[in-house]
């Protein structure tokens, strides 16, 4: 079993988080997809950079960083290798797109190429739009976001996910506070019910991507009644937030029709 150690951005290993990572999450089926034009001996070199990245620009600077170390060891033996890596996003933490073009974001086009970027940003805006939508009703209070979640592959099956996880739901607890999370994985998500977490939304990330998993853990002092209806409310919001997207979809095409048509006209 990995004892969990909580650093923050000083003193955080970030080459070896983001090494644990990409081995985490070289099968996994969303970052196959964002890094399939790369080829199999530019993925990993990819992924590794891009871990890194996301890790230095969005996650570090909050000092909600855990590891799973051996049993006993300290953060800063940076000779003893990391188990698992946990990367939060906690409450009511306001950040800008200068915070991150600050730590270094905007070096993901040249990591990943136009066409890469072209998969990740517009799935980085639909995550974003759809976490604050499925958690439009904690916005206030807060909430925690389980931003990375990944166990090395050699020490997989040893319940360092489970310590690495019941670490932020016994902090979310303490403060009755909910948690969000997205997976794209579907293996994960049995796993992700048995800690209290229920799905709300799936859908396809991208065009023709693979299918994405949001989830959300309510207060736990809530009883099951008020839970089932938190969930349904999310969902609803989910529903009618899509059927304005395609509204508003549907009314700039229109708008660009008759717009053609009229310059059609205009100029014929």
């Amino acid at each position: 079993m990995a004892a969990v150690g909580v650093v923050g951005y000083e003193d955080v290993r970030l080459t070896d988080t983001a090494s644990v990572l990409a081995r985490a999450f070289a099968t996994d089926p969303v970052f196959s997809w964002l890094t399939s034009h790369l080829g199999s001996a530019g993925r990993m070199t990819a992924l590794h950079e891009i871990m890194e990245t996301l890790t230095r620009a969005i996650y570090a600077p909050h000092g909600e960083s855990y590891l799973a170390l051996p049993e006993g060891a300290k953060a800063a033996q940076t000779d003893i290798k990391l188990k698992g890596v946990l990367l939060l996003h906690p409450p009511l933490v306001k950040e800008s797109f200068v915070d991150h073009m600050k730590h270094g974001i905007h070096r993901l086009p040249v990591i990943t190429g136009l066409k890469g970027m072209g998969k990740i940003l517009p799935s980085l805006l639909r995550s974003s739009l759809l976490k604050e939508v499925v958690m439009a009703d904690s916005l206030e209070r807060g909430f925690w976001y389980v931003g990375f979640l990944a166990v090395d592959p050699d020490c997989q099956g040893q319940g360092v996910g489970s310590v690495l996880l019941q670490s932020v739901v016994d902090k979310a607890d303490k403060e009755d506070l909910p948690v969000y999370l997205e997976t794209g994985n579907p293996r994960n998500v049995p796993w992700y019910e048995k800690f209290g977490f229920a799905t709300v939304y799936t859908e396809k990330a991208g065009f023709m991507g693979p299918t994405v998993f949001y989830m959300r853990r309510e207060v736990q002092s809530m009883d099951k009644q008020t839970k089932e209806q938190l969930l349904a409310k999310a969902k609803q919001r989910v529903a009618d937030s899509n059927e304005s997207l395609k509204r508003g979809l549907l009314a700039v095409g229109i708008g660009f029709v008759v717009l053609v048509l009229l310059l059609f006209y205009v100029y014929r």
